[in-house]
């Protein structure tokens, strides 16, 4: 922890390193089987390591009017350790899916690892992916960095305040794009497609869009959280009341991101899997109106 001129300014740093042990997954269950997954314990290790920074600022103060600052950011380093043999977690589902899976569980990576062949950008003579022989670590659905900051402002008897968070160095696999842009379905099927993701190079000859790296997209983003306006009377001629205030809040009001999909803070998959998007429905927008009254 750390102050300057007098307290004014104030800030933390904090190094942190957590080892989680035996972990304890649900994975696929082997064929043949009565259900789809089973849980398995494992003599696997995790660790979390990083740095987290915060601070406090006032920018401007007088007599008037006051503005603050402040704000925190995380760095963080996710990695498995101890695992004997792969172990691919999250099926993919949806139309033209064949029981693939999205991410990995592989000592040296993150949990969130992406383990999907690559798309190389390029179709062959018949209009079909091209994609590398095996599958690769692609992507990671963790962040390498976390932050959030806001401003707070008074003038007389207003007062707003906004709240800033976001991610960066994370991907996300949007199934919901893989699903529903298969030239195949369009030429076939006569089912809707998201024209977005449909290639002119890619031909109607029946084959189906691969899980592959072709739909792994940026999902850093930075999003107005809250905002907040407000105005407080003066009471002080009301015997019964102390303060009476007015205010509007809007919360999740927009977002800065160059994710295709509804919403990049996004898990459809749940359990072991993170960072995958197949129909999820987005964070709403919400504003508030209050009246707030304190009484003697």
């Amino acid at each position: 922890d750390w102050s300057l001129f007098g307290g004014k300014v104030s800030g933390t740093i904090d190094y942190f390193n957590k080892t989680t042990e035996d972990l304890f997954l649900e994975v696929a269950a082997p064929s043949p089987a009565i259900v789809g997954t089973v849980f398995v314990n494992t003599a696997t290790e995790i660790e979390n390591t990083g740095l987290e920074l915060a601070i406090d600022l006032p920018i401007i103060k007088t007599e008037d009017f006051r503005l603050d600052f402040g704000g925190n950011v995380a760095f963080l380093d996710n990695e498995i350790s101890g695992l004997a043999a792969d172990i691919e977690v999250g099926v993919v589902t949806g139309p033209g899916a064949s029981n693939e899976n999205s991410n990995v569980f592989r000592s040296g990576e993150s949990v969130g690892a992406f383990f999907l062949k690559r798309f190389l950008g390029t179709f062959d003579e018949n209009g079909t992916e091209e994609l590398s022989a095996n599958k690769e670590i692609v992507g990671d659905a963790l962040p390498d960095m976390t932050y959030g900051f806001y401003l707070n402002a008074k003038y007389k008897r207003w007062d707003a305040s906004l709240n800033f968070n976001g991610v960066a160095g994370n991907q996300i696999f949007n199934n919901t794009a893989r699903a529903f842009s298969s030239a195949q379905a369009l030429g076939s099927n006569k089912e809707n497609v998201i024209v977005d993701f449909l290639d002119p190079r890619e031909k109607f000859d029946g084959s189906g869009i691969s899980t592959s790296s072709r739909f792994l997209e940026n999902g850093s983003f930075l999003r107005l959280n809250n905002a907040s306006i407000g105005y407080n009377w003066d009471a002080t001629n009301i015997d019964w009341m102390k303060s009476l205030r007015l205010y509007v809040t809007g919360q999740n009001l927009f977002v800065i991101t160059g994710y295709s999909g509804y919403d990049p803070e996004v898990n459809s998959q749940g359990g072991n899997v993170y960072g995958v998007d197949f129909g999820s429905f987005p964070s709403t927008r919400t504003i508030l109106f209050g009246l707030s009254v304190s009484i003697n």
